[in-house]
């Protein structure tokens, strides 16, 4: 009898878990929240500039270019394609948006909101992403543990005031030279 017990306990569980996964892979979109023990001043300084991402989300980013004022180009640390995105910035509203470039549809659209909490020594942090169309289930749950794990390491790193300073960065160019076009 105890086994039996047992038994059907676990089927329910691998149920509820096999439901709890396919709802959530579902959804078309993903939010991330973290409260940081730093001002706003000092994360906004972090988040807003792109010479700190491979420090901060190491699970995305390899490397960094600047094609073009505001124009990104990311070596992701995983495998897939180099990505491109128009990041845009303010400050005065703390916003983070990053499009990707080209506009495709299945490409990922990221938001960002920084929020001075209560005392001002802490800061909130929202990140909000879409899935890709066609992203498979698996690939979609890969990357949202990535994301959170991302900035999980992006709150360790600024509350322990381990981002190594660096300068901002300057317009260089793609990461990889362009393969040459075929003309016919």
């Amino acid at each position: 009898m105890k086994q039996k017990v047992m038994a059907i306990l676990l089927v329910l569980l691998v149920a509820y878990g096999t439901f709890r996964f396919s709802a959530n892979a579902l959804k078309p979109y993903h939010t991330v929240y973290v409260e940081v023990n730093k001002p706003y001043s000092q994360v906004w300084q972090y988040l807003s500039q792109p010479q700190y991402f491979p420090q901060l989300y190491p699970q995305w980013v390899k490397k960094i270019a600047l094609l073009a004022p505001h124009h990104l180009q990311i070596m992701p640390n995983h495998p897939g394609p180099l990505e491109a995105f128009d990041m845009q910035v303010d400050g005065a509203a703390g916003l983070i948006d990053f499009n990707p470039l080209p506009k495709a549809a299945q490409q990922v659209v990221c938001h960002s909101r920084v929020i001075s909490l209560d005392d001002g020594q802490r800061t909130g942090v929202v990140h909000a992403f879409s899935r890709p169309n066609g992203m498979s289930g698996m690939v979609w749950f890969l990357m949202k543990q990535g994301i959170e794990a991302d900035y999980a390491t992006a709150k360790r790193v600024i509350e322990s005031n381990a981002v190594k300073p660096l300068e901002p960065l300057q317009v260089t160019g793609p990461l990889l030279p362009q393969p040459p076009t075929q003309t016919h």
